[in-house]
């Protein structure tokens, strides 16, 4: 009797791992070796010379832009190269659901960019010793100034401040696979490659409107005497109230698991090669 092969599973661990080795080189490119160079220059800038301080510390602050913006860029570009372009092929050759794929991808994506968030924030410490060694300031006394107010915020607001910053991560890539998996379905094939441009630009006009209706939502933070939730929106607030409205900062998770839903959906069968 002949042996019937069963199809090979592969789970999410697999595939991240897949992620991970793929695109490796891209994010030490991107993200390390950017840092290194920002140490250098910043090393560069304790040399008594002005001129030398001055090319030393733009360098440094140039390295710390590229750490900001270079990895997203970078996963953005790998996402479209992997999924539709050139390599898109290997990808959907895998034995498994496209929409465990776009997943495992949008979340090795926002890990990674993350961990380049957290190297860019050891960057700017860098640049703060530099700046601090040549203005004779101890690094203490900058380091005060600057996380002074974080002190004094309620530890519940701290943490909502770490998951809007995930949540917002998550979207930022999200609006781009989105907008690139989109593009590419069937129907819009007569626009190439403007097809993914045409979605990103409906998309951003569309984000900017909720944002604007989400002004009317309720839900608002007094920052003084003391934090506390309020039911106020930006129209309704008391006069001379410290206020801080919350309802465009909810916009990033509703976006998040729409777009997250609608680009699965995508991958699971609209596909088009």
């Amino acid at each position: 009797m002949e042996q019937v092969t069963k199809p090979v599973m592969v789970d999410m661990a697999t595939l991240l791992k897949y992620e991970a080795k793929r695109t490796s080189k891209g994010l030490f490119l991107t993200a390390i070796l950017p840092l290194i160079g920002l140490a250098c220059f910043t090393g560069i800038s304790v040399i008594p010379l002005d001129a030398v301080r001055v090319l030393g510390l733009t360098m440094s602050v140039l390295c710390f832009v590229g750490i900001l913006v270079m990895p997203f860029i970078y996963l953005v570009f790998d996402y479209w190269r992997c999924s539709y372009g050139a390599t898109a092929h290997l990808t959907h050759s895998m034995p498994v659901a496209g929409g465990k794929i776009f997943l495992t991808k949008l979340i090795w994506s926002s890990i990674t960019y993350l961990l380049a968030l957290a190297l860019a924030f050891g960057g700017g410490v860098i640049i703060l010793l530099g700046i601090s060694h040549n203005l004779g300031i101890p690094f203490k006394t900058i380091r005060d100034q600057i996380f002074h107010n974080i002190n004094s915020l309620p530890g519940w607001v701290i943490v909502a401040a770490i998951l809007y910053l995930v949540a917002s991560v998550a979207y930022g890539l999200a609006f781009f696979y989105f907008s690139i998996s989109l593009g590419f379905e069937s129907w819009m094939q007569r626009f190439g490659k403007g097809g993914p441009v045409i979605v990103g630009i409906v998309l951003y006009v569309a984000t900017q409107l909720i944002g604007l209706a989400a002004l009317l939502i309720p839900v608002g933070l007094q920052t003084y005497p003391d934090f506390k939730l309020t039911n106020f929106n930006i129209f309704n607030m008391p006069d001379g109230a410290a206020f801080m409205p919350l309802g465009v900062y909810i916009i990033p998770f509703l976006m998040l698991a729409a777009l997250t839903w609608r680009t699965w959906r995508s991958w699971q069968s609209k596909i088009s090669m």
